[in-house]
């Protein structure tokens, strides 16, 4: 069936008589269907979708949405993770409070907005200048009506830091490799780390904290996948964030921590089936499967607006050095810290515009392409550079696990309930 990079439906052949119709936020099963009857369905949700506005607006200071900023406050770590994107630790550089004050500051003059959402993110672990987060948490809240706060956190936080994530209701995302963890994710001084991240998910499940865990996994792990799902639900953790190692010209390991693309996707789907099968109250995200849209992957494209501690503008936490590969690029932006604005590279933003699945010569009328939307950009870049070209390994991925799930769902509803959380289902 033909398709054109532009064209808001797709559909995906499972088997013989069973198809995927992905749109906009929504996915329709056709079972039991012959050709000519997909076709008239497709033809029948164009005619719906006439009319309607499925271009999708992505400022993130646009009239609808209120300003979002993204702080690193440090590349220092307390951790030595064996695939740490960004080599964590190794460098001690620390952001100042004058640079958080202008970045707010540059945020507010920016939008007409009266609520913010409020990122903290490495580069290295947050709460290692947690003087930092708090007296940028406290201003944004004198600066903005509503201020939502976010973390992505190693789980290694003190009770002082679990007390400010309560008062300030900020949303957690934590680092932890489960059956994994102790020998992927140790202290700098080469002491397990698993104690201390485990004391505080219970903690954040005991206090009713709705958080979300986000688990790497290694060659070296591919296998102990449904043993971490096992623990993991034994601590009450709800919401699971299930990756392969990413290895780049930046990070501390190798590529051959990298699971083959066959072997991950046998193990996840594997964890899949025992998690319908026991029973297990968790919900799996994967960016394999997203919610399908017309839009980009992540906001790489220059909607990230995002501050490394020395003030550069990075359009992905991967890339935070100027001395790194793609930094003429990817560090966009600089914040002029006394002049609290912020000024940006027009050339580098044509280029991260360009990073949207309708020009990857390999995804533009792949019927995924909605789900995946050309996969992680930076993976794609440290893969091919800026040749708009598909990660190889993220393509074979998607084509392992996604058609297998929808498989899987139409058999089995329960598999929905696993894997989807922000779209619809339809089975006709």
């Amino acid at each position: 069936m033909s398709l054109s990079p532009n064209d808001p439906a797709s559909v995906l052949q499972i088997n013989k008589q069973n198809y995927a119709l992905i749109l906009p936020n929504r996915i329709v099963f056709a079972v039991d269907t012959s050709e000519d009857e997909i076709a008239a369905l497709v033809q029948e949700e164009r005619r719906n979708l006439e009319g309607e506005n499925v271009t999708e607006e992505h400022s993130h200071l646009g009239p609808n949405h209120g300003a979002s900023l993204t702080l690193l406050p440090t590349l220092d770590c307390n951790l030595r993770c064996v695939y740490c994107y960004a080599r964590g630790g190794d460098d001690k550089v620390y952001m100042s409070k004058e640079v958080a004050k202008a970045a707010i500051d540059a945020v507010s003059a920016m939008s007409s907005e009266g609520s913010l959402t409020l990122h903290f993110a490495g580069g290295g672990e947050p709460f290692a200048n947690f003087e930092v987060m708090d007296f940028a948490t406290k201003y944004a809240q004198r600066c903005f009506d509503e201020v939502a706060v976010a973390i992505v956190t190693n789980g290694t936080f003190n009770d002082e830091q679990l007390e400010w994530i309560l008062e300030n209701r900020v949303s957690v995302r934590i680092s932890c490799d489960g059956a994994a963890h102790e020998y992927q994710r140790p202290f700098a001084d080469g002491r397990s780390s698993k104690n201390t991240v485990e004391r505080n998910i219970r903690n954040l499940v005991r206090s009713n904290k709705e958080f979300m865990v986000q688990c790497i996994v290694t060659s070296a792990s591919v296998r102990s996948m449904v043993e971490s799902v096992d623990y993991f639900a034994s601590l009450g953790v709800k919401t699971l964030k299930i990756e392969p190692a990413h290895m780049s010209e930046t990070c501390r390991g190798n590529k051959d921590m990298t699971p083959s693309p066959q072997e991950f996707a046998h193990n996840f789907i594997e964890t899949l089936n025992h998690i319908v099968a026991n029973g297990l109250p968790l919900k799996i995200d994967t960016s394999y499967l997203s919610r399908p849209t017309t839009g980009y992957y992540c906001g790489v494209y220059g909607e990230n607006l995002t501050v490394t501690p020395n003030g550069d503008v990075t359009a992905c936490v991967e890339i935070t050095r100027r001395s790194e590969p793609f930094s003429d690029v990817m560090l966009y932006g600089r914040l002029l810290i006394d002049q609290a604005q912020f000024v940006f590279s027009d050339a580098a933003r044509a280029k991260l515009r360009m990073l949207h699945f309708s020009n990857y010569r390999a995804c533009c009328k792949c019927p995924l392409r909605l789900v995946c939307k050309g996969g992680c950009p930076m993976q794609n870049i440290w893969e091919n550079g800026f040749s708009l070209e598909r990660s190889r390994y993220t393509c074979q991925v998607v084509k392992l696990i996604v058609p297998e799930i929808f498989s899987l769902m139409i058999e089995d509803a329960r598999y929905s309930d696993v894997v989807l959380d922000d779209f619809q289902m339809q089975v006709c």
